[in-house]
């Protein structure tokens, strides 16, 4: 049974039709349609932004969304909670400019997400891929393994993978978005857990978690991810950039 310990970094390049702004729930929820237009860098380096993007935010993604350029991100980033048995409103996927991810993390050291920026060291964390390059057997860049398959070995993984006695709650399953309780057996506190397969061929996997209350979470959060990502390692699975 797999232990948990930390992780850190790289990024993504998409087009997509998704929700957006929409807290997940048990019932499939209903889908905007959204080209994204903008291509992150796929391996390596700083992400690359658009010319006419980098006068809107010159400090990264945190800094446009804090500029105020965006009401429908400014309003999940700081929802406030009532307490732990209160979902937070911000879940689900995110537009940034004209990129539609998951979301970024409140201003609090509780928090991990695909979605900052490298530099963030406080809440960057590697996005995953289920197809690496140098992938053997049945999967990898020259023999890639689906995403309905990916997403299998994911819920298989987060159902059947012990972190520090966690209990694990699947909320929302869709074909590109996984959204999981993960509720402490000892206090009684719910971390937040949401999983997105972004589209293309790509083969990645963003994701993001965060403890509902508390300052404190982010060494739980890392330790999580990494238990996940050596458990998806067996299925041929690889943090990207590393």
């Amino acid at each position: 049974m797999a232990t948990c310990t930390s992780s850190p970094r790289l990024f993504s390049c998409w087009k997509r039709t998704a929700f957006v702004g929409r807290q997940p729930r048990s019932a499939v929820p209903a889908r905007h349609s959204q080209q994204n237009k903008q291509c992150f860098a796929a391996t390596g380096g700083e992400p690359r932004r658009e010319k006419k993007n980098t006068d809107t935010a010159p400090g990264g993604r945190r800094d446009f969304v804090l500029n105020g350029s965006s009401a429908l991100v400014l309003g999940s980033l700081f929802d406030g909670l009532v307490d732990s048995n209160t979902r937070p409103a911000g879940l689900g996927l995110k537009k940034y400019g004209d990129a539609i991810t998951l979301g970024l993390c409140p201003p609090r050291p509780n928090c991990v997400s695909t979605a900052e920026d490298l530099n963030d060291d406080k809440h960057f964390i590697p996005p995953w891929t289920y197809n690496p390059q140098e992938g053997k057997g049945d999967r990898g860049i020259k023999n890639p393994v689906s995403q309905k398959r990916a997403m299998e070995e994911l819920v298989d993984v987060v159902n059947n993978t012990d972190c520090e006695g966690y209990e694990v709650n699947i909320v929302t399953r869709l074909d590109d978005y996984l959204y999981v309780e993960y509720k402490d057996p000892k206090g009684g506190s719910i971390d937040d857990v949401e999983f997105f397969f972004s589209p293309g061929n790509m083969s990645r996997v963003e994701y993001r978690t965060a403890k509902r209350v508390g300052e404190k979470g982010a060494e739980i959060q890392r330790k999580r991810i990494k238990t996940l990502r050596v458990a998806l390692t067996q299925k041929g699975w690889k943090s990207v950039g590393f």
